[in-house]
């Protein structure tokens, strides 16, 4: 996981405005915090538990960062990152007709996924007999 959903929105905003430097400097943000969290943070906790929460907070942290690393670049370009729908704008309406299929494909897998988990679980008894 070297990237996650809005900053790479972020990212692809400023690429398409021929800005590449903050973009290919927030993956390096986010690993660095993610080592950061393994050897920094990590050895303070005393559970595994502990080690979990730790390395995920410094992600979250990461994630963050990267967020911050490109809002400059986004204002130096105005663009600001509020968000207004009008929901009866006939370009929203038409790119939702078009995904929904594509919506309902991917969410037909999921719930064939789930259903087959559950008969699994069902009739295979024991534990440990489903696996992911």
């Amino acid at each position: 996981m070297s990237r996650m959903s809005f900053p790479s929105c972020v990212a692809s905003i400023l690429q398409s405005f021929h800005h590449f430097l903050a973009p290919a400097l927030a993956p390096v943000v986010l690993n660095s915090c993610w080592l950061a969290g393994i050897f920094v943070l990590a050895p303070l906790g005393n559970t595994p538990l502990d080690w979990i929460y730790l390395i995920s907070i410094s992600i979250l942290i990461g994630g963050c960062l990267q967020i911050l690393l490109q809002i400059p670049a986004l204002r130096h370009h105005q663009v600001s990152l509020t968000v207004d729908f009008d929901f009866r704008d006939q370009n929203l309406i038409e790119i939702s007709r078009r995904l929904g299929p594509a919506i309902l494909g991917a969410a037909v897998v999921q719930i064939n996924i789930l259903i087959d988990q559950f008969i699994a679980w069902i009739c295979i008894p024991g534990e440990g007999a489903l696996t992911v």
